[in-house]
């Protein structure tokens, strides 16, 4: 029979493996826990690692979007992935109310200076780039003066400074045409209280002998009561006399006044010919020289190269012309009868002409092109030949000066304006004409000038003159030239510069009927008035 064992001795293992399992599970629980404090405290770092990185690319992508906006009020070109950016600003992002607050402070200073030098000027107008209430800021500010353009801060100040100045040269020009101006008054006033003082020392000594005759007539009748009747004749006869010298007197004065009035009109004609004479074309330099010719073609030292194009019309000077200078072009003018033209003083017209012209039909080369001669004023002691110099006072190696036409330009002499067809082929001669005043509508026709347009080309103005045709239309023709006068204000105000047609079209090559009649001049205006005229021709 086994031998049991003692009941205390068969719990001890039991009590071993118990304890050993308890502090096994301990120690499990603790490494548990120390292991799941080390993840969260890791993926707490993480969380805040990315929380800092977002943080950083949210600064990052508002200061991309602050620079973008700055450089683009500032006029410096952007990127397409900075276009991008400066596009995709919503309407809630903060960049709003700083972009609101630059506009307030520009246009604030812009009404502060226009307040202190009392200019009428809106600061509102002067820089488009409001954003939207339900929209995205525009990647662009847009011009004031072309709300059609994309513009920059830095553009529209200078065209701001630019319209500054020239207010400031006008008001110089008009204080001194003022003063001019005041200088003459002046000077009529004080013929006018010299002679006011004449007439008046001329009443007293009248009134003063009238008196004289009148204490003799009363001694007179205080001698006899009857008169002799010689007496009487030579009383008459002084009242007589007396009247004459006043009515003498009087005529004087008159003419006095006339004589003012011409003298003010004398100055106002001096005044207007010498602004036509600051307004003459400065003629500009050689463009190119003829290579060599043969029969009716040349060739010349201009091509693509030079961009040019065919259709460009050039004038021909002498290879000297840059030495003897314009005066030595200087030509009596004729009119369409080949006769001499001369001014209402007598004087003959005399005007600047070239050798000829040639148009441009065929580019060869980079330097090198075909042209046909289009006019040749004296083919036999003054021909067109090789090395003679090309002009076109608006071609610029491919460009041209903007121009507009205002006025009559009747192109063969016939009586007829022929504004449209003068405008059709001075582009195809190379000039840019931005459009023409057409005077059935009071309007510009294809356009109108621009800041950009150099010259007026001014044509003929109606005449108001007795004796000119059409002289029952006074009227009529006053309210023509003063449409005409507008026109040439509104170009002159975009700063282009007024230039007769007879200076101007010599010098790109283009031929017109030059010295026309007055009554041609109101024949080519007559479709423009209410009544129509008889032809220059017939007799009056």
């Amino acid at each position: 029979m086994a031998k049991s064992k003692p009941a205390g001795e068969s719990k001890v293992g039991l009590i071993i493996a118990l304890a050993f399992f308890v502090i096994t599970s301990i120690a499990l629980g603790v490494f548990a826990y120390q292991f799941n404090s080390e993840v969260e405290g890791a993926n707490n770092k993480v969380k805040e690692a990315k929380a800092t990185e977002q943080k950083a690319t949210d600064l990052l992508l508002a200061e991309r979007k602050r620079v973008s906006m700055y450089k683009s009020l500032v006029g410096v070109d952007l990127s397409e992935d900075e276009k991008t950016v400066l596009g995709g600003v919503p309407s809630t992002d903060p960049l709003r109310a700083e972009q609101q607050e630059l506009m307030a402070r520009i246009r604030g200073g812009l009404q502060s200076v226009a307040a202190a030098e009392k200019l009428d000027f809106d600061p509102a107008t002067f820089l488009l780039w409001d954003w939207p209430a339900n929209g995205n800021l525009p990647p662009s500010p847009k011009s004031g003066s072309q709300p059609n353009r994309s513009t920059s801060l830095q553009q529209e100040s200078l065209r701001l400074v630019s319209a500054a100045e020239k207010i400031r040269l006008q008001a110089v020009s008009a204080k001194v045409a003022a003063e001019q101006s005041n200088a003459s008054f002046n000077a009529a006033v004080a013929e006018y209280t010299k002679a006011k003082e004449e007439l008046e020392k001329a009443r007293l000594e009248t009134v003063a002998e009238k008196a004289k005759v009148v204490a003799a007539l009363a001694a007179a009748k205080e001698a006899a009561s009857s008169a002799y009747k010689d007496d009487t004749d030579t009383f008459r006869q002084r009242q007589a006399n007396l009247n004459l010298e006043k009515n003498v007197l009087a005529q004087a004065n008159e003419q006095l006044k006339n004589t003012l009035q011409d003298n003010k009109q004398t100055l106002e004609d001096l005044r207007k010919r010498d602004e036509a004479k600051k307004s003459v074309l400065p003629y500009d330099l050689p463009k190119g020289k003829i290579v060599s010719r043969r029969g009716n073609a040349v060739e010349i030292n201009l091509g693509y190269a030079d961009r040019l194009q065919t259709g460009v019309v050039f004038s021909v000077q002498p290879l000297d012309y840059t030495d003897k200078g314009e005066q030595s072009r200087i030509r009596q003018v004729f009119d369409p009868k080949g006769r001499p033209v001369r001014d209402r003083e007598g004087n003959a017209v005399k005007m600047f002409q070239p050798k000829g012209s040639i148009e441009v039909v065929e580019v060869l080369g980079p330097n090198l092109a075909k042209g046909l001669i289009t006019g040749e004023y004296d083919d036999t002691r003054e021909p067109i030949m090789a090395e003679d110099l090309l002009y076109n006072a608006s071609w610029q190696k491919g460009n041209s000066d903007h121009v507009v036409l205002v006025g009559i330009f009747d192109k063969d002499g016939n009586g007829t304006d022929d504004i449209r067809q003068v405008a059709t082929e001075l582009k195809k001669a190379g000039v840019t004409v931005d459009g023409y005043w057409d005077l059935a509508t009071n309007k510009w026709a294809e356009g109108g000038p621009t800041e950009r347009t150099a010259y007026v080309i001014r044509g003929e103005f109606p005449l108001v003159l007795p004796g000119a045709m059409g002289e029952g239309l006074t009227k009529e023709k006053e309210n023509l030239r003063g449409s005409l006068s507008a026109a040439l204000t509104q170009a002159d105000n975009k700063g282009a510069k007024v230039i007769s047609y007879r200076d101007y079209f010599p010098r790109v090559g283009y031929k017109v009927a030059f010295g026309l009649p007055d009554d041609t001049v109101n024949q080519a205006a007559a479709k423009y008035l209410q009544a129509a005229l008889p032809p220059p021709d017939a007799p009056r």
